[in-house]
């Protein structure tokens, strides 16, 4: 069946540990991809950054959205993701981001060299676990 790897990320930003856990569990190193969803904890760890920014600056949601490059985006999208954006913002600080961006850096670096591809599955979970629940 395999991981579905955007409920995955989704969970992992709405720190809820049961679905991080369903999903890790069904992840299957021979059809999914750790790179693939590294890309997108990266994309959303990037769009909060973003928008902190934004909002840093003074941005009203229209601004945002379009500094977010989602203004051709249908309205109740848009209204979705600055709601979930706001929540997330309030969830992970610059430091914590920080530290989620360093976690990719290390996985894409140690998945390519220094880790066996059969130890890596055991890995990527702990790692995973470690950066979004402590």
């Amino acid at each position: 069946m395999g991981c579905n790897s955007f409920a995955l990320v989704d969970a992992l930003f709405a720190l809820d540990h049961r679905t991080v856990q369903r999903e890790l569990i069904r992840f299957n190193p021979s059809e999914d991809s750790f790179f693939g969803i590294l890309k997108l904890i990266l994309n959303r760890a990037n769009e909060i950054r973003l928008a902190k920014s934004g909002i840093g600056m003074g941005m009203n949601d229209d601004e945002l959205l379009s500094f977010l490059a989602l203004k051709n985006r249908p309205p109740f999208i848009q209204k979705k993701i600055l709601s979930r954006l706001k929540a997330e913002i309030n969830r992970f600080t610059t430091p914590r981001l920080r530290i989620i961006f360093d976690f990719i850096i290390e996985c894409q670096r140690d998945f390519r060299s220094n880790i066996p591809v059969p130890r890596q599955n055991l890995i990527f979970q702990q790692r995973i676990l470690s950066v979004f629940f402590t």
